[in-house]
């Protein structure tokens, strides 16, 4: 499958470039995108992680799992939606609490995606 050939790639950008491209915040490009139903699963991630993240414990902690998440398929919240348990998607950014790392609700949620056909 598709995990065989999977390539993410960390890069820390100044923060003008990441004001730039990532509107002032850490964001991923992703390349070679399918199976886009509910979720987008990619063959290559570029994770773009702005300088001033990465040198402020534990944003930095938070910010590198956040955009993993979006590896793996994990959506954006809607600004304040803030489910019971949370997780590594939903942060201060969206109006919630940060986690630095992943919660039971992400791991059910990536079992869930796993199990889609094409996955």
């Amino acid at each position: 499958g598709w995990q065989l050939a999977y390539r993410l790639i960390n890069q820390v950008v100044s923060n003008a470039y990441s004001d730039q491209y990532c509107g002032g915040t850490s964001c991923q490009y992703t390349l070679y995108g399918y199976g886009c139903s509910p979720s987008c699963h990619y063959q290559s991630s570029h994770q773009m992680l702005r300088q001033s993240h990465m040198q402020s414990y534990p944003l930095q902690i938070h910010v590198v799992n956040h955009e993993t998440g979006h590896a793996f398929g994990f959506d954006d919240p809607v600004f304040g939606d803030c489910p019971s348990g949370g997780s590594i998607m939903h942060s201060q950014h969206y109006g919630c609490t940060d986690y630095y790392f992943p919660t039971l609700n992400d791991r059910n949620t990536l079992t869930v995606i796993a199990g889609q056909p094409g996955y």
